[in-house]
C-alpha cells in the first residue's frame, strides 16, 4: 500500500515508485516456495486493494493523503480493483497506473 499511495501524494515520482513496487512484487514472488506464485498473488491482489481502502476510510488513515481529491482517487480506484476478477499483482499494479494516467 506505502508505494501505490505515494504514486498519489508524490505524483511526479509515480514511474519510479510503480517500478520499486514491480521489483518488490517480483523478488517475493520468486522467494514464494509454499505456494504457485500465481496463487499467492491471486490472494494477495484483493487483500491489497481492501488495505488501500482502509488507508483511506479505516481506522489508521494515511497521514500524508489530505487532499479530498487524492483520497476521492484512492477510494475509488481500490472499489473498482476490488470488483475486478482474475486480478494478480502486476494486474492491480496496471490498473494503478492506468487510473493515475488518467486522473
Amino acid at each position: 500500500t506505502h508505494l501505490l499511495l505515494k504514486t498519489v501524494w508524490l505524483a511526479p515520482h509515480a514511474r519510479a515508485l510503480l517500478a520499486a513496487f514491480e521489483a518488490m512484487r517480483a523478488a517475493y514472488a520468486a522467494g514464494t516456495a509454499w505456494e504457485p506464485a500465481a496463487a499467492m498473488e491471486a490472494r494477495a491482489a484483493p487483500l491489497l486493494a481492501a488495505l488501500l481502502l482502509a488507508r483511506v476510510d479505516g481506522k489508521s488513515p494515511a497521514p500524508y493523503l489530505v487532499e479530498p481529491a487524492d483520497k476521492a482517487f484512492v477510494r475509488d480506484t481500490a472499489r473498482r480493483l476490488l470488483t475486478a476478477s482474475d486480478l494478480d499483482l502486476a494486474g492491480l499494479a496496471g490498473a494503478w497506473r492506468s487510473a493515475l494516467e488518467a486522473r
